[in-house]
């Protein structure tokens, strides 16, 4: 965890460099876990108790959730207080704002907001000057032999550790340190570069991950970024960290409202072709029921069943009778189960087709929510649920590659962006690439048709439709390319087509350019 008591230490001085005075203007919300101070100056801190990655920083974020019980408390008493100090509590992942504020006599009194940044265990808790508590964003009763609970006196959390900026050589255990921090010390053996750091935000990635820290630590090895500030880099590194997992939350979700329709319609489709193979085994009753009529003078009164000889196989056969229906009323039984399981037939297969179309849809979709964007997942879910009310749609995020020769391959990764790229943006001398015989990616080429704008184009339909090995790629001139009327999703038919072969190696297409598709024309 790279926010540890180090890295408070040097957030706590640039915050105190860059806010110290401020007025609290509003104090709001942005979601259940995090809070935003609009201050004089037009800055805004955020307060992030978010289990992950407790922390504070300045933000450009906008709060817009709904107030809870903590937020509408803390609006009511620290709007229009001044940020007096910001401390931290030794060297913890703990940080005071302390704050001055007068009541309607004039009188100053302080105020304290107290972050524990502390893993599961965050929390923020209002004092008075007193540190008597007002308000807290958790309350516990005995935990860490402490009391959080309002008019409950507030004490620190001790960490019983040393504090590596007071001490002169080294003590274990030291607080506030990080694992790559502890694992410097050891391989240093002292604390010079802790004590003696400047201030130089840096983010450090390599392949299997990466670390940032308040300064640059040059035994790690990676590709570094600088940044000017602690709050920029945080907001660079877990706002991306954010956007990642709220992309695995919704394509997991997504992911799993398509595989319960996929389970409901294959389960739809068995129940139809039960219904199909029992209308099909029924439509033997015409004979049946031509023999029993052959044969009426034959039956008995409340006869159950009759024997007789079948001239379709010239062979006897059994069949049975309702005893409380007249012959003839047998017979027209006979002959109307017929006609039912003639027309199920009927409007089964056109039914049974259609379901079948559906499953496909939906197995299609599921490729398409796998390492899609945001964006792509927000117009996946766009195309399951389209929005009501809405007179225009927005121009889908499809890709658009340039290659040296400045010809332009336009890339649709789901539904609405085959569609839009190949119904929509195409031309007709535009070439259309697809894989054969796979629901995957519509792949546009305006320009040239060479052999390498061909193997470009065949790879990124690879690429993109995350096809295994080597494949099959048809392309042909957009103007032979028809939509299937009638089918959900992108699927589609064309003639005086040609083949080509890739493997959808990304390495082929690594000289293309990747550039905005909205400003295409």
């Amino acid at each position: 965890m790279p926010i540890d008591g180090v890295f408070i230490h040097f957030l706590v001085s640039e915050l105190n460099a860059s806010i110290l005075g401020e007025r609290i203007h509003k104090f709001l919300n942005l979601n259940p876990t995090d809070f935003i101070l609009y201050l004089s100056s037009k800055k805004r801190l955020l307060i992030s108790l978010d289990a992950n990655h407790p922390h504070l920083r300045l933000t450009n974020f906008e709060a817009m959730g709904q107030p809870n019980h903590l937020s509408s408390f803390l609006k009511k008493h620290i709007e229009g207080s001044i940020i007096h100090d910001i401390t931290q509590y030794n060297n913890d992942r703990m940080v005071t704002i302390g704050l001055e504020k007068r009541d309607e006599l004039g009188y100053l009194h302080r105020l304290h907001l107290i972050l524990e940044l502390i893993g599961r265990s965050c929390n923020m808790i209002f004092t008075d000057e007193n540190n008597i508590i007002l308000e807290s964003y958790k309350r516990s009763y005995i935990t860490d032999e402490r009391i959080i609970t309002p008019r409950a006196t507030y004490t620190y959390l001790e960490s019983h550790q040393y504090n590596p900026f007071t001490l002169k050589e080294i003590k274990l255990p030291l607080e506030g340190m990080s694992r790559v921090l502890m694992a410097e010390v050891d391989e240093l053996g002292c604390l010079d570069f802790i004590q003696q750091a400047h201030l130089s935000p840096t983010l450090i990635e390599w392949d299997q991950g990466s670390y940032f820290h308040a300064f640059d630590l040059p035994s790690l090895v990676g590709k570094r970024t600088q940044f000017s500030t602690l709050s920029a880099l945080l907001e660079t590194v877990l706002t991306t960290k954010q956007q990642t997992s709220q992309l695995q939350n919704d394509e997991k979700r997504l992911e799993q409202a398509i595989q319960r329709e996929l389970k409901k319609t294959q389960g739809k489709l068995q129940k139809q072709l039960q219904e199909w193979e029992t209308a099909k085994a029924n439509l033997i009753l015409r004979e049946t029921a031509n023999v029993l009529s052959s044969n009426l003078h034959l039956v008995k009164k409340y006869q159950s069943e009759i024997t007789v000889f079948n001239f379709y196989t010239n062979q006897n056969i059994t069949i049975p009778l309702d005893p409380k229906k007249t012959p003839s009323d047998n017979v027209n039984y006979l002959f109307t189960k017929y006609k039912k399981a003639k027309r199920t037939i009927d409007t089964l297969s056109k039914m049974m087709e259609e379901t079948q179309s559906r499953i496909l849809y939906l197995q299609t979709l599921l490729r398409q929510t796998a390492h899609a964007t945001i964006s792509d997942l927000k117009e996946i879910i766009q195309e399951m649920h389209p929005p009501k009310g809405r007179s225009g749609k927005a121009k889908p995020q499809y890709l658009t590659y340039q290659d040296e020769n400045n010809n332009l391959y336009f890339v649709g990764k789901n539904n609405i962006q085959n569609n839009y790229v190949t119904h929509t943006l195409a031309k007709s001398k535009d070439i259309f690439f697809h894989v054969v015989a796979y629901p995957g990616s519509h792949v546009i080429l305006r320009g040239s048709l060479t052999l390498k704008s061909i193997e470009n184009g065949a790879t990124l339909a690879a690429f993109y439709s995350k096809v295994q090995g080597v494949c099959a790629v048809d392309y042909t001139l957009i103007k032979y390319v028809k939509k299937v009327k009638g089918q959900p999703g992108s699927f589609v038919t064309y003639t005086n087509q040609k083949q080509t072969h890739a493997t959808g190696d990304e390495a082929i297409f690594q000289k293309l350019t990747l550039i905005t598709s909205h400003k295409e024309s």
